[in-house]
């Protein structure tokens, strides 16, 4: 388990982008499948993370994450530290208590039309490892979810992840 800091790649992930810059998580990305048990005990619903680039940092993204709680609006925030010698690693760390607890996380697959992004995180203090696979879209297309579990589900150290992902329910249309 990890406390702070970068630190390399435990090791290859086979799918994972060449070439990656921060600018490529622009934007807003809707969690659809998972791994993680925080998303998958049916309390916190809809999640999804914004990543922003941060002024004056190119290696630095401002990240939200939003989610129903128990129904009601939540969300938190921190920012992602891309390591200059693996650009597909960041540091995530988090405001108020959570600066106490930064996450590690990979970006392990990205398809080639930017829509569809797997990533992985590595074990915290409070966490075990996980996968997630997140969307530019709320309903995502079907054959680029498959794939990308897929992906998850063959790679060997992405299979090493213990726990099984779990397509999230589909989210319901805003409500007017």
């Amino acid at each position: 388990m990890f406390l702070g800091g970068c630190f390399p790649l435990p090791a290859h992930i086979d799918a994972a982008p060449a070439a990656f810059t921060p600018s490529d998580l622009s934007g807003c990305w809707y969690n659809v499948a998972t791994s993680f048990p925080y998303w998958l005990d049916g309390t916190k619903t809809k999640p999804k993370q914004c990543y922003t680039p941060r002024a004056g940092h190119s290696d630095q993204l401002e990240d939200l994450v939003a989610f129903d709680n128990h129904g009601a609006p939540d969300s938190f925030e921190g920012v992602d530290h891309q390591d200059p010698d693996q650009p597909i690693h960041f540091t995530w760390r988090g405001e108020g208590v959570l600066a106490l607890f930064p996450t590690e996380f990979y970006v392990a697959w990205l398809s080639p039309d930017q829509q569809t992004l797997v990533v992985y995180y590595s074990d915290t203090l409070i966490a075990s490892a996980a996968i997630d696979v997140l969307t530019r879209r709320a309903t995502p297309d079907a054959k680029q979810l498959r794939e990308a579990i897929a992906i998850a589900r063959r790679d060997p150290f992405l299979k090493t992840v213990e726990d099984p992902i779990v397509i999230l329910p589909r989210r319901e249309p805003p409500h007017p």
